[in-house]
């Protein structure tokens, strides 16, 4: 077994073969031990495949297995602080994994459209469609966030995750307020989908942010909600929705300070985050490729 499919694809595959609800199937709850051996070695040499799937456990008595990458995606360049995580010295990312980014972030966009959820990009996808007309160089995800009401239930109905399936995408909930799209052919590539609330702020106005006071600096005005709160904004060739342009900037003001068109900040990122070593290309330009995009299959 590959180190892709465990454990996600191994139970995807099998409750699509078994016509298995995947509620019982969730990583999280199906702990798996990765084992390998290395090239050329015996079964004496076993050794534990990196895994960073959700509910992918390693023993930790057997020792690490060297990784088996595909040469094409091995980082090729250092990154601007000098670490390994970057595919060239202009983007993180190898050029086939950002295309299945765009992909799927023009799948997600459709499929939430076609079934009326509100949905807008978040985060540094927001800030890239932004600044940079695309994925910023170094990131390494695309997010979007929605409304938990009606959103929840809409995405748990069976045409929902119908169109997602028929596009190599399945539905993971993280949990209440964080959901995951996730590509069955790899499950560690995924378009985040983070869950909103109507809030008060301290000052009694309401607000649209994440519960629990999550990323409490992510808030947006009430009138994103409503009719003309969101535009389109240029994303590579495709686009992604997002607050005007107004309400936008005053965002990565309150997100990101007033610097964020001038330097790269990784501030409130749960990921690695390092610049490129092009640092002009990684703030104004975008990873690439851009196309050629697919038109979403239904069912």
């Amino acid at each position: 077994m590959t180190m892709q499919e465990v454990p996600e694809n191994f139970l995807l595959s099998l409750a699509e073969t078994q016509r298995f609800g995947l509620n019982g199937l969730e990583a999280a709850f199906l702990p798996v031990v990765p084992a390998g051996r290395r090239p050329g070695g015996s079964f004496e040499d076993a050794c534990a495949i990196p895994c960073s799937t959700d509910g992918c456990l390693s023993p930790p008595e057997l020792e690490r297995c060297g990784r088996a990458d595909t040469p094409s995606l091995v980082a090729k360049v250092p990154c601007l602080d000098g670490s390994s995580w970057c595919f060239s010295k202009n983007q993180r990312l190898p050029p086939q994994e950002v295309l299945k980014f765009y992909q799927m972030a023009h799948a997600t966009t459709r499929i939430m459209k076609k079934h009326g959820i509100w949905h807008s990009a978040t985060g540094g996808t927001l800030l890239g469609a932004v600044r940079n007309q695309g994925i910023i160089p170094h990131d390494d995800d695309v997010d979007f966030s929605i409304f938990r009401n009606p959103g929840e239930s809409i995405m748990d109905t069976a045409g929902f995750k119908a169109d997602v399936a028929a596009n190599g995408m399945y539905l993971h909930r993280v949990h209440q307020d964080f959901w995951k799209l996730k590509a069955k052919e790899n499950p560690d590539r995924a378009v985040d989908i983070f869950g909103l609330v109507v809030l008060d702020s301290d000052t009694g106005v309401s607000e649209v942010k994440y519960d629990d006071n999550m990323w409490p600096r992510q808030s947006l005005p009430i009138k994103v909600m409503y009719g003309g709160g969101l535009r389109m904004w240029k994303f590579g060739e495709i686009e992604v929705p997002g607050p005007q342009e107004d309400v936008a900037i005053a965002h990565f003001n309150q997100a990101y300070g007033p610097d964020w068109k001038k330097t790269i900040s990784c501030e409130g990122t749960n990921h690695v985050c390092v610049g490129v070593q092009d640092a002009e290309w990684d703030l104004h330009g975008r990873a690439m490729p851009t196309g050629p995009i697919e038109e979403p299959q239904w069912c």
